[in-house]
């Protein structure tokens, strides 16, 4: 819950993308998570999907928030222009 913007609607994002027949994997990360490790976790994830043959341009990381730091890494980490990333609201003042 943000105190400006109010809840985040998690499941109802996933639903619709489910919905529009896309699978989706998620996770909701606990609060206090290192950046870098789970962008790492991810990454792995997405290594695990290029093996079994999923393409690189059919992949998307999403990421809100602090998720949008971690898909960042991830990008950088992944080194593979062929994903496709949405950051959202991954601002801060020092950026």
């Amino acid at each position: 819950m943000h105190p400006e913007y109010g809840r985040a609607e998690y499941f109802e994002i996933l639903n619709a993308y489910k919905d529009a027949g896309f699978n989706v994997i998620s996770e909701k990360r606990t609060t206090n998570v290192d950046v870098k490790d789970y962008a790492l976790k991810v990454t792995h994830q997405i290594d695990s999907l290029l093996s079994i043959g999923i393409e690189s341009d059919r992949i998307t990381i999403i990421g809100t928030s602090k998720g949008g730091y971690i898909a960042q890494y991830v990008s950088t980490f992944s080194n593979n222009p062929e994903l496709n990333f949405v950051f959202i609201a991954c601002y801060r003042n020092g950026d």
